[in-house]
């Protein structure tokens, strides 16, 4: 695996494979969530395998080290790359579980990266699996598809709200002030929690 270092001492960037070798192939179609100064990658897995792992495990990068790691997972059966997904939420680890046979979203996390302990926040009824993006109004901003929405949760109900629909949103052109055309030609988009930093997106 190579790690590229964002402006070293020549003032440029640099590419380099590191030491440690990745005990589980991951998935390479799937991006790492960064918590804690390290990244978290979801392992593939093997259905037929005789030997573990025959479900999806997470790995830990420590960035500091530069080494791997296998974390502890929250306590539910067999884990599928299909079935979940990581995210940081507030300062905590997310991992979201859905269940398609009984369309059941469980949302755990946890404060700890190393050693995690997690706790159950989320339990959402009827509900396809989605990737979280950030807790709002004491639920949860999901996306799914083209769809953005607002997933909440109570005692006494558990109901879903859309916010956007993405292929149907517009934009305004650069010094104009009228809306453009719709992404109606756009194949693929994706919505991404952004914080900002030292380093410029160009």
């Amino acid at each position: 695996m190579e790690v590229c270092t964002v402006g070293n001492n020549n003032g440029g960037d640099s590419w380099r494979e590191i030491s440690g070798d990745t005990p589980y192939p991951f998935l390479r179609w799937q991006a790492a969530t960064f918590f804690q100064g390290a990244l978290f990658f979801v392992t593939n897995y093997n259905k037929t395998a005789t030997q573990p792992p025959q479900e999806s495990r997470l790995l830990r990068l420590c960035l500091q080290d530069e080494t791997f790691s296998v974390i502890t997972q929250p306590p539910r059966r067999s884990l599928l790359h299909e079935t979940f997904c990581l995210s940081e939420i507030n300062g905590r680890l997310c991992l979201a579980h859905g269940d398609e046979n009984s369309q059941v979203v469980v949302i755990w996390m946890t404060n700890d990266g190393v050693n995690p302990r997690w706790s159950q926040q989320y339990v959402f009824s009827s509900m396809k699996m989605f990737i979280p993006i950030t807790s709002f109004h004491g639920g949860v901003i999901g996306n799914r598809g083209h769809l953005l929405f607002l997933g909440v949760e109570d005692e006494s109900s558990r109901e879903k709200e859309q916010v956007v629909c993405l292929n149907g949103m517009t934009y305004h052109e650069p010094g104009k002030h009228t809306a453009g055309s719709s992404w109606e030609n756009l194949y693929y988009y994706d919505v991404i929690p952004y914080t900002e930093s030292l380093v410029p997106i160009a």
